[in-house]
């Protein structure tokens, strides 16, 4: 079987993100700044708790996935070196940060509908992620190209929020067929959940701290842990500056405000500014901390991975192994299985091996 059937045949039943495992409403992302201090808080809320913590190298020659709804495959070389969290094997990320400091998050949206084919190079919804942190540095960069490939995943639904350094940040939705950004003072609040954007800032608009007279709820609905969120983002932003121990401390604590128990699988906290990245999981409650500016991105070095569940904590940096395909392999397994009784033939393995065609640009 062609790998384009083989992969075709997966997607449309919507393996990237699970489409139709409702656990999935449950994740929240915000940014909070203080002064210079930024930092994105992400709890990924879901079933599964797998899922490696990569490396990922700039100066690679990369192509996307076939998707089941056809199209170009985009081609590109990466930028920037990257830290993600893969659940559905490498290059597919739920997340992650890159050296410049951007860091992109994923979210469930009921509302999606992606843009029909049109010509443009097409890359499937958690590809997209890793394009975007191996391209760009800003959330400038990301909104003036966010039109230059088209996002295609047959049945999961999903949004999209971007930041970088700077505490800009992007709201990247695609609705009734066309991508909607929502920025800069179009953005009340730098969160998002799993209503639209749209749909969240009017809700918010209601509460007190943001121009109504609602009270704050401790509901687990998604409009509910938008302005959780977003009030969490409020305080900070004008309470006293704690330092980075404080910030990170709050970040948690946002966390904490929107858990879903433990549905919450993972906590992730980015400092964009220390290039730093915090994280803790349900099974694994200690913070573990990466540094990004101990990592060689470079091409020719060793990818690096890690178990998200491993039994470490504190700076965990030099703990990464060296990357091999059995990790992808157990990690794209598990997600399949997870999913699925019967799967094309050699489904499993492709998406393992996949990124194995990968080469250095200057080879």
């Amino acid at each position: 079987m062609r790998a384009r059937e083989i992969i075709a045949g997966v997607l449309v039943s919507g393996l990237v993100v699970a489409a139709g495992d409702r656990s999935a409403d449950g994740c929240t992302t915000v940014a909070l700044r203080h002064d210079a201090e930024v930092l994105v808080a992400k709890s990924y809320d879901y079933t599964m708790v797998h899922g490696l913590v990569l490396t990922n190298a700039r100066g690679v020659a990369k192509i996307s996935l076939p998707v089941a709804g056809g199209g170009p495959r985009a081609v590109w070389t990466s930028r920037f070196g990257s830290v993600t969290f893969n659940q559905y094997g490498r290059e597919l990320p739920a997340g992650g940060m890159n050296e410049a400091g951007l860091v992109v998050e994923v979210m469930w949206l009921d509302g999606t509908r992606y843009p029909a084919p049109d010509g443009r190079p097409t890359l499937p919804d958690l590809q997209w992620i890793q394009y975007q942190l191996d391209s760009w540095a800003t959330t400038a960069e990301v909104v003036a190209h966010v039109d230059d490939q088209r996002v295609d995943s047959t049945t999961a639904r999903v949004h999209f929020l971007v930041c970088d350094r700077t505490a800009e940040c992007a709201a990247v939705e695609f609705l009734d067929g066309s991508t909607v950004v929502t920025t800069g003072e179009a953005m009340p609040a730098r969160a998002l959940t799993n209503d639209s954007y749209r749909d969240s800032a009017d809700f918010l608009a209601r509460h007190r701290g943001f121009g109504g007279t609602q009270e704050l709820r401790s509901s687990a609905g998604s409009l509910e842990r938008f302005v959780r969120a977003a009030d969490h983002a409020r305080l900070v932003l004008a309470g006293e500056d704690r330092g980075e121990t404080g910030l990170v401390d709050d970040a948690f604590s946002t966390l904490d405000d929107v858990s879903q128990g433990s549905g919450s699988v993972w906590n992730i906290v980015y400092d964009p500014v220390r290039l730093t990245v915090y994280f803790r999981t349900f099974e694994q409650p200690r913070i573990k901390r990466l540094d990004l500016e101990a990592l060689d991105f470079s091409c020719t070095a060793p990818m690096k991975a890690l178990d998200v569940q491993a039994e470490r904590w504190g700076n965990v940096t030099a703990s990464l192994h060296d990357y091999t395909v059995d990790m992808n392999r157990r990690i794209v397994r598990a997600s399949l299985a997870g999913h699925y009784t019967r799967l094309p033939r050699g489904a499993e393995e492709f998406l393992a091996r996949f990124p194995e065609n990968f080469r250095c640009a200057d080879r």
